[in-house]
């Protein structure tokens, strides 16, 4: 018999910051663990996000999940969720990206 464990989801950053149109990227990491080891989908707005020219996802040792959001937009702002799952449960995590305007006096 194998013991299931149900995800355990941690964030080493709840919140970050980005300036829109410099060209700035921001990545979050989600930190999981569990058994089976969990399968980690990112979400924006109830959708899950595909990997793309936008978004970039990686998977480090030790159960951490990246997600890459590369040119940032104002549009990019709010809440992105990282969700751990396997057959014993799934947890959930919100990150939040604050967008900051361009400094019109900023040339």
């Amino acid at each position: 018999m194998y013991s299931r464990v149900p995800p355990v989801l941690s964030v080493f950053q709840q919140s970050f910051n980005a300036t829109a149109d410099y060209q700035e990227s921001v990545t979050f990491t989600c930190i999981t663990s569990g058994s089976p080891d969990p399968l980690v989908t990112w979400h924006r707005k109830g959708k899950q996000l595909e990997p793309s020219d936008k978004y970039i996802f990686s998977r480090l040792e030790g159960g951490r999940s990246m997600l890459t959001i590369r040119n940032i937009r104002q549009a990019d702002g709010g809440t992105f969720s990282c969700n751990a799952t396997n057959k014993a449960g799934s947890q959930e995590r919100d990150l939040f990206l604050k967008v900051f305007g361009k400094d019109v006096n900023d040339h």
